[in-house]
């Protein structure tokens, strides 16, 4: 990465990942300043262009929070109010029908996406996927409201480049059957998605589990039992924002009450 350069408060020609931002720091020169790692250049929540994004020139912060590059440029802020962006995947709850052609999904933002009933690879009239209420699907963000056209934010189960129907249960996105849901910060959600995130890989070592996390904050979790679902969420809850020597210590605690075979009562916090 390269190094910090700092001219006054507010003009700033790059960041270093991690650095504090205040709303009106310039985080990146967007004609020159990118390194390689970043190009071709991916922004998110918490970034805007100047002059604007026909013309982007430099990359400004519009919320105080701490920079981040993965998966792409955003502002990491610890808050629960989802604000919905192109491409992000989410895990949402099937509220309702609308009409023949969409449903209406509850991802956490300020008003429900619409995911059309025909969103899905290979799907067609006769033969798509039916969804009630309740039920839990995972997918993308295609489309989001803009100043310059309002338009309600819409979802797809297809993936880009993906050839595998809906009907063969490969697919990437869509309906997630049993399990358990349970929702985090969006910063939290966003911190299990990076690379260097090492608790779902220490968990994947030692229980056997399906997971799918949303940038959403809200995580969809199925163990091959009752008991590894209850221990996969507890570890996510209370081990995301520790170290990798922490979140090991964790784990070995959670070891220990799998070997002791669930005691009616332990209090895995000390």
């Amino acid at each position: 990465m390269a190094e910090q350069s700092k001219s006054s408060s507010t003009e700033l020609c790059f960041y270093t990942e991690s650095t504090c931002v205040l709303p009106g720091d310039r985080v990146v020169n967007a004609t020159s300043d990118l390194p390689e790692t970043m190009r071709p250049l991916r922004v998110g929540p918490g970034i805007t262009a100047l002059p604007d994004w026909s013309q982007p020139q430099q990359l400004v912060a519009t919320r105080a929070g701490r920079l981040r590059y993965a998966p792409r440029l955003h502002v990491e802020v610890d808050q629960r109010r989802y604000i919905p962006y192109v491409n992000d995947v989410v895990v949402g709850l099937v509220l309702d029908r609308v009409g023949s052609e969409h449903y209406r999904v509850d991802i956490g933002a300020s008003t429900p996406a619409l995911l059309p009933v025909l969103a899905f690879e290979g799907a067609t009239k006769r033969n798509r996927p039916h969804f009630t209420t309740g039920h839990v699907v995972y997918a993308r963000v295609t489309q989001v409201p803009t100043p310059q056209r309002y338009v309600e934010t819409e979802l797809s189960c297809q993936a880009p480049g993906s050839r595998k129907n809906w009907t063969s249960g490969e697919t990437i996105f869509g309906r997630l059957v049993g399990g358990s849901l349970f929702r985090v910060s969006l910063a939290s959600a966003r911190q299990l998605i990076r690379h260097e995130c090492s608790i779902l890989e220490q968990l994947g070592r030692v229980l056997v589990f399906e997971i799918a996390i949303g940038m959403n904050g809200t995580i969809w979790i199925k163990g091959n039992s009752y008991r590894t679902t209850v221990l996969v969420q507890y570890t996510i809850e209370h081990g995301v924002r520790l170290t990798t020597e922490e979140s090991r210590r964790l784990i070995r605690r959670i070891l220990g009450v799998i070997e002791q075979d669930m005691p009616d009562s332990m209090d895995m916090t000390r």
